[in-house]
């Protein structure tokens, strides 16, 4: 990051570790900037943080409430030291709250909101079955999910594949989505919610992304499937379980990967064998 930001011309810069998930999210002090850096290495890193700069451009541009990039430097994608970097600007806010209505509440109307903006983005989207499909590659590898035990894989990758047939048996419209929806990735702010972390950006449907607020009023997105809302209530579990056992080294991780395999056990099959 230091390194970045010499080559940027912003001088010295103290690095302030924010947050961890699929990338690192560091913020530039100080400086308003937050720096997120996914290794060059990663699957289609630098394909999946250019198309996001692009996305995150046109919903700025549509005044959509999402997080924007830095605006006095240059967004990126940069490459550095292994690393694929972006640069944003950094938001003061309170984490969202999924027993706070009111921050539910701003949460489903902000993202209604980037639904809209989204709509007439004409750059070229994957679809969403190209994020899930991830966690079935993750199965498959047993270096990427080493402390997954054969019979839990095996329930694991039946239990996919059902769900999966029953998502594209039932026909839907495929929307430009945001793709990675859930409470983490809101940011409570004076004027309202913002969405952040684009790189999920692809087309599918609607209730891929609503199904993950919790306890929204669907009127606002209506028409809804509920057969798609209950497949994706599995599947969602599914592949949290599953990114949780590819990071079973983290304990927090490791509690969430037992407990939706184990929830996905109690719905689709017998408890897990010791």
């Amino acid at each position: 990051m230091t390194q970045l930001a010499r080559r940027l011309g912003m001088g010295r810069v103290n690095p302030f570790f924010l947050h961890e998930s699929q990338h690192v999210s560091v913020r530039l002090l100080p400086y308003d900037v937050v720096a997120r850096a996914m290794p060059v290495s990663a699957p289609e890193a630098t394909a999946r943080l250019t198309l996001e700069v692009d996305i995150a451009r046109h919903l700025a541009g549509n005044r959509a409430p999402v997080a924007g990039l830095a605006a006095d430097w240059p967004g990126g994608p940069h490459i550095q030291d292994g690393f694929v970097i972006t640069l944003w600007k950094f938001i003061e806010h309170v984490a969202a709250n999924g027993d706070d209505a009111r921050h539910v509440s701003e949460a489903a109307d902000a993202l209604r909101r980037v639904h809209r903006a989204l709509s007439d983005y004409r750059g070229e989207l994957p679809s969403f079955w190209h994020k899930l499909d991830r966690c079935d590659r993750l199965l498959e590898n047993e270096a990427t999910t080493p402390a997954l035990g054969p019979v839990d894989r095996a329930f694991l990758r039946s239990t996919y594949g059902r769900l999966r047939e029953m998502v594209t048996s039932t026909p839907f419209e495929p929307i430009p989505i945001h793709g990675d929806v859930h409470l983490g990735n809101v940011l409570i702010t004076p004027q309202g919610a913002l969405w952040n972390d684009l790189e999920d950006v692809s087309l599918g449907p609607c209730e891929w992304d609503v199904g993950w607020l919790p306890e929204v009023d669907l009127a606002q997105f209506e028409p809804m499937n509920q057969d798609l809302l209950s497949a994706f209530h599995y599947l969602r579990s599914l592949c949290t379980s599953v990114w949780c056992w590819a990071r079973y080294d983290v304990p927090e991780k490791r509690e969430a990967a037992d407990y939706h395999l184990e929830y996905l056990r109690a719905e689709f099959g017998s408890r897990r064998s010791d």
